[in-house]
């Protein structure tokens, strides 16, 4: 299993930068780049931290399905417009509770038209 390579790839489907997700992971953009290089592996801990950063689980992160969930959403992605492409990236920086607090808004709004 090539763990950092499955970190590079969800860190670029999130649109985050390494500078960004070290800092979220509370770890230095060296040791980030060393994971993602495979040069070194993550402690149980610190793969942790990075997945709730990218918002994926442990159990989610390794499955066998992964490597097919990450084409699909690339896929997604190259047939969304620039406006969609936009919106997506910008959730997606948003924090877990602020994400879900968006989508409880837009469900609400989308019941009310």
């Amino acid at each position: 299993m090539n763990v950092g390579k499955k970190i590079k790839e969800l860190r670029k489907i999130r649109n985050l930068t390494g500078v960004e997700l070290a800092d979220r992971a509370f770890i230095s953009q060296s040791y980030l780049s060393d994971i993602e290089r495979d040069k070194t592996k993550p402690s149980l801990d610190t793969l942790f931290t990075i997945c709730n950063v990218l918002d994926i689980s442990l159990a989610a992160f390794f499955s066998d399905s992964f490597e097919v969930d990450i084409n699909e959403q690339l896929k997604l992605m190259d047939l969304l417009s620039t406006d969609t492409k936009n919106l997506v990236e910008l959730i997606n920086k948003l924090p877990k509770n602020e994400k879900n607090a968006l989508m409880t808004y837009l469900n609400e709004r989308l019941k009310n038209m």
